[in-house]
């Protein structure tokens, strides 16, 4: 690299590169091995089914179904009832589910119901992820979540733009 100073070294006793494939050292590579998970998959799915049981049982008629798939839970919760169980996600102290990660629409013209509002939480302590899913018609109007996350605005101002899908109270719904 700089072939006049140190005699060929970028200092002294540290050889410059030498243009090989073998960029690290073994030593390096021995002192910082890949990450691996030391959690087995068997107690973060306990872990998940005890955090599905006391959001269940904190949230009760709001929830229409409970589900664990792929590491994540997903709850089904009734559209008029989506403000208070995203509230509990977020101020139980179990949960701590603080951050919406995305709001989105999914259509499914077959259906009576035919939109899914998809709602996506990150817990930044627990380091867990939820989906949250409402169906809604053509006419529903679902309850809009921007006095809890301000985020929500620009989601659901999209998902109405996209497919239609109605949020009451939206400061902004153009």
């Amino acid at each position: 690299l700089r072939p006049g100073c140190a005699g060929g070294y970028l200092c002294a006793r540290m050889p410059a590169d030498s243009r090989s494939t073998a960029l690290r050292y073994s030593a390096a590579a021995k002192e910082n091995p890949a990450y691996r998970h030391d959690r087995t998959v068997g107690s973060d799915m306990d872990d998940l089914g005890q955090l599905a049981e006391h959001i269940r049982a904190g949230l009760g008629a709001s929830v229409a179904g409970v589900s664990i798939a792929h590491g994540e839970i997903t709850l089904e919760a009734n559209a008029g009832m989506v403000e208070p169980v995203i509230k509990f996600l977020r101020d139980d102290p179990e949960c701590a589910f603080s951050q919406l990660i995305d709001l989105c629409g999914v259509d499914y013209p077959e259906r009576a119901l035919r939109f899914d509002v998809v709602y996506h939480l990150l817990s930044m302590t627990k380091n867990q992820r939820i989906r949250v899913k409402v169906q809604a018609g053509e006419e529903t109007q679902v309850p809009s979540l921007t006095e809890l996350f301000q985020a929500a605005a620009w989601f659901e101002r999209e998902a109405f733009d996209m497919y239609g899908i109605l949020f009451s109270g939206h400061p902004d719904l153009r």
